[in-house]
């Protein structure tokens, strides 16, 4: 199961709460001067879960695309780790 979610204090529970102490996979926007594990630390707060990690760290200046694993979708992280990325961004001169 995979949800969206921007990481506010006003993000949604997932729709399966044991689910994601069992665990999910979550895609997260991260948000502007946020660090990944900023990200992590609140949602291990808003959702009192013990496992979460991050698969790959975004730069705080950085926005996009961050997957959260919880419970024992912990595990795959390598495995999204391991994965092709593409990067995009804009050059102003």
């Amino acid at each position: 199961m995979q949800q969206h979610l921007a990481p506010t204090t006003n993000a949604p529970l997932p729709l399966d709460l044991q689910g994601a102490q069992a665990g999910m996979v979550l895609a997260v926007d991260k948000p502007l001067h946020w660090t990944s594990f900023d990200v992590v630390k609140k949602l291990r707060a808003r959702w009192q879960l013990r496992k979460v990690g991050h698969a790959g760290t975004l730069d705080p200046l950085a926005t996009g695309l961050l997957i959260i694993c919880t419970g024992k979708a912990t595990k795959s992280i390598d495995q999204y780790q391991a994965m092709d990325k593409v990067y995009h961004g804009t050059l102003v001169l």
